[in-house]
């Protein structure tokens, strides 16, 4: 998640810059991060559900307050705050484009 938060961080510069070849081949990277995050993502859903808890963000806050495993929770709480500064990127990334491409329309 760190990585892609990176890679965002990067595409803010190049779309701040308006440098386009440099922002197709960040979609490139970031698509192929994106999936593997998706891949984890259902691979834990996987794993909440085999052992009864709920395959999503709540079956996750249900298993670490029954598991015993100290440092699995700030882990996750940090994976959650990384999430959600990747979330409001992507929100003015999205802005940025916007505003790339209706400067540039006729």
């Amino acid at each position: 998640m760190t990585t892609l938060l990176a890679l965002m961080k990067e595409e803010q510069r190049h779309l701040v810059a308006a440098d386009i070849d440099a922002i197709t081949e960040l979609t490139v990277r970031k698509t192929a991060l994106v999936g593997q995050l998706s891949q984890l993502a259902a691979q834990r859903h996987q794993a909440l559900a085999a052992t009864g808890f709920t395959a999503a963000e709540a079956g996750m806050e249900d298993w670490l307050i029954s598991a015993s495993e100290a440092e699995a929770a700030p882990l996750w709480k940090a994976l959650l705050d990384t999430t959600r500064e990747a979330k409001e990127l992507n929100r003015i990334n999205s802005l940025l484009v916007n505003k790339c491409c209706t400067r540039k329309a006729p």
